[in-house]
């Protein structure tokens, strides 16, 4: 399914995949706004993603997410932590804990140069 509602990630098979399903990493091929627009936010992009499974296969799904949900990682080159079923990897789904993992250690990063930087500026000031 390209679209798939916020509520189908509420189901049971949904969750246990996010749980307990493999790992694996896909490249954006493609991204463009989807559907319609309010104001000047795009709600959606269409993917086109290339999963790299561990075994060394492929496969391309094209996809419809929510803009805020990718946390802006829907820009062509980009990679995306994915889970699927081992046994059905037709059901394969972007990985949104491990997304907000690693965007929340960006931040820690970021926040740490911006201090040392405003450290930095003041100790100069000083002198």
């Amino acid at each position: 399914m390209m679209y798939r509602p916020w509520p189908l990630r509420l189901l049971p098979r949904h969750r246990r995949l996010l749980r307990a399903g493999a790992t694996a990493k896909a490249v954006v091929l493609e991204s463009k706004p989807w559907g319609w627009v309010s104001g000047v936010v795009r709600p959606n992009h269409k993917l086109k993603l290339r999963v790299y499974f561990d075994d060394g296969t492929t496969t391309t799904i094209t996809r419809v997410e929510r803009t805020h949900y990718l946390m802006q990682d829907e820009v062509v080159g980009s990679t995306l932590p994915m889970r699927y079923d081992p046994g059905d990897r037709a059901y394969v789904d972007i990985d949104r804990p491990a997304l907000l993992q690693r965007h929340a250690r960006f931040e820690e990063k970021l926040n740490r140069e911006r201090i040392k930087d405003a450290e930095d500026r003041l100790r100069r000031r000083e002198h």
